[in-house]
C-alpha cells in the first residue's frame, strides 16, 4: 500500500506548506534568469518575447506563495529592459 502523505503535510491558505517554503522570491529570480534556456524550442523565440509573455502571465497569477509579487515584477521588467537593450546593440 502506498501512503499518500500529501494530506498529512502542514497546510497554509489551502496549499501545502512546502509550496510556500520552496517558492521564494530568490528562486523566482533564478527562474526568470533561466527563461529561454529550458528546452531546444526556446531558441526559436527571443528572450524579449519570452519575458513579455512571462510578464503578461504574471498579471493573471493568483497564488504568489512566499514570492514578493512587487519584487518579481520589478525584476522581470528590469530583465526585459536589459534584453531589449542587448538586442538593440547586436543589430
Amino acid at each position: 500500500m502506498r501512503l499518500n502523505i500529501e494530506w498529512m503535510a502542514p497546510w497554509i491558505y489551502g496549499k501545502p506548506l512546502r509550496n510556500y517554503l520552496y517558492h521564494t522570491t530568490e528562486r523566482e529570480f533564478d527562474f526568470i534568469d533561466k527563461l529561454g534556456t529550458y528546452n531546444e524550442h526556446s531558441a526559436k523565440v527571443s528572450k524579449v518575447d519570452i519575458l513579455r509573455g512571462y510578464l503578461k502571465g504574471m498579471e493573471k497569477r493568483v497564488n504568489w506563495g512566499s514570492i514578493s509579487k512587487k519584487k518579481a515584477v520589478k525584476y522581470a521588467t528590469a530583465r526585459l529592459a536589459r534584453e531589449v537593450e542587448l538586442s538593440l546593440t547586436i543589430i
